[in-house]
């Protein structure tokens, strides 16, 4: 979902008795229409960007449970972020702040490249499946690397799935664990 106008159908369709799910991407929760101003090439994306007052309903629906999943790059910046330092590139920001947002039945998805006997992380890897270009277009992990990532940022790993996802990602479906308050 990208707009209000989608948490409002999410919330009709579930109160017709509808088995609806609905999920919101990290980029809509952090950017909206006025950073396409810039014409940054890296802020065109489908669904587009859309008003501050989308961004807070979805804000609002995946804190409340109304929308059950947080789907994104996990690994990646959002470009606002992306053009402070390209090489870093470390998603414990992006899962600090996915914790903080899902609600506490809330489940994150998302498609990674995740590999065994690799760095812990590497940017557009030299020879790995295909030549990589632009800003972090690919971010390869060392699979332990990344999961111990999930786990120390409040999540538990529920299915992994290796290889299935476009390019040859591998998928992750993850829920919150309990953690102390302070954490």
């Amino acid at each position: 979902m990208s707009a209000a106008e989608s948490v409002a159908a999410l919330r009709r369709a579930r109160d017709a008795g509808v088995r609806a799910s609905g999920e919101v991407t990290p980029h809509h929760l952090v950017l909206t229409d006025e950073a396409v101003r810039s014409l940054d090439p890296n802020l065109k994306m489908n669904p587009p960007l859309r008003t501050s007052d989308d961004r807070a309903a979805l804000v609002e629906a995946l804190q409340s449970g109304a929308a059950d999943r947080l789907v994104g790059p996990v690994g990646d910046e959002p470009p606002a972020r992306r053009r402070l330092d390209v090489r870093r590139g470390h998603p414990r920001w992006n899962l600090r702040d996915f914790r903080r947002l899902l609600a506490s039945n809330g489940r994150l998805f998302f498609t990674s490249f995740a590999e065994e006997g690799v760095p812990d992380l590497s940017i557009n890897p030299k020879g790995y499946r295909r030549e990589w270009s632009g800003p972090l277009h690919c971010v390869r992990y060392r699979r332990g690397f990344l999961e111990s990532l999930l786990e120390s940022s409040g999540f538990k790993v529920d299915r992994f799935d290796y290889e299935t996802e476009t390019d040859g990602q591998s998928a992750f479906a993850c829920s919150l664990k309990d953690l102390p308050a302070d954490q």
